[in-house]
């Protein structure tokens, strides 16, 4: 993996963590489509987003930051103009996966003995799986 990839995968991440903090805005999950907000009503400064993503579309090749999506409180607060491209990322969605199971674990909303049913979709899942599960490998 070259650094260009690194960067590539970290910077989105690295942009919401830059805008967290504690929020009292209620976040919403999306049903078929995220609901969108400006990025300031979500506590984010919207210069410095673009800032960031003027600087990814400069730096990082061809896509640049047209494959980007920022969820900020549960709105979308960027998107790209394909940021509904698909890529196979392989193993890596294991390291994703685990750290935001124990996002979910330290803020309380289930633990890693909970049926799988409880924390989210089962469409690939069986009725037993816990979330421990999803981050070990096969």
């Amino acid at each position: 993996m070259t650094v260009q990839h690194l960067c590539r995968l970290m910077l989105p991440l690295l942009i919401g963590l830059w805008g967290a903090g504690p929020s009292t805005a209620q976040g919403v999950f999306p049903g078929q489509n995220w609901q969108e907000a400006a990025p300031d009503s979500q506590g984010v400064d919207a210069a410095r987003l673009k800032a960031a993503v003027d600087y990814m579309d400069a730096n990082f090749g061809e896509q640049g930051a047209r494959e980007l999506a920022i969820v900020r409180n549960g709105y979308l607060i960027w998107k790209g103009p394909n940021c509904d491209a698909y890529h196979n990322i392989w193993s890596s969605t294991k390291n994703y996966t685990s750290t935001l199971l124990g996002v979910l674990v330290s803020d309380g909303k289930c633990r890693l003995d909970d049926p799988a049913a409880i924390t989210g979709s089962t469409a690939f899942l069986s009725g037993s799986a816990r979330p421990s599960e999803l981050t070990r490998e096969r």
